[in-house]
């Protein structure tokens, strides 16, 4: 069911996640589908997939999963950014540093709104969590946000 955009302007928080939401976007060793009438998307978090980890156990298969995902329009925002991995786990069984959680949006997203994104890695996130959060800075106009809404 498609969302008029003048319906989604007066969307709070809890409509947005019944309308747009896909909570099985990344499923291990599947596909998922996913059609929507909106262009612009953000989705992130720990997808188990480092680019590093061909580097270390050989063979192509993370770097096929990011290849097929920037051929479906996914703009990896760290990678774009920084032209490089940052470790973001750090659980016992990690042997090397791998950048396992991103942040994906669409293409004039990525290239037009993105200012940084960045892995939060310090003593006291290292203690609440084996996985780094990710900031993401978009330059985004509020006065016209706040305009469209109303």
């Amino acid at each position: 069911h498609a969302s008029h955009p003048d319906a989604v302007r007066g969307f709070d928080t809890q409509a947005l996640r019944k309308h747009f939401l896909v909570p099985t976007l990344f499923e291990a060793d599947e596909t998922v589908m996913t059609y929507s009438h909106v262009d612009r998307f953000v989705v992130g978090g720990d997808v188990n997939a480092a680019r590093h980890w061909d580097t270390v156990y050989g063979g192509r298969t993370h770097a096929e999963f990011f290849a097929t995902l920037g051929r479906c329009g996914f703009y990896d925002c760290h990678w774009a950014q920084h032209g490089r991995e940052v470790q973001s786990f750090w659980g016992r069984q990690a042997k090397e540093a791998y950048q396992c959680d991103h942040i994906f949006t669409d293409p004039i997203t990525g290239t037009g709104l993105v200012r940084d994104c960045t892995i939060i890695d310090n003593p006291e996130v290292r203690t609440l969590s084996d996985h780094g959060p990710l900031r993401l800075d978009l330059a985004i106009d509020l006065d016209l946000v706040v305009r469209s809404a109303n």
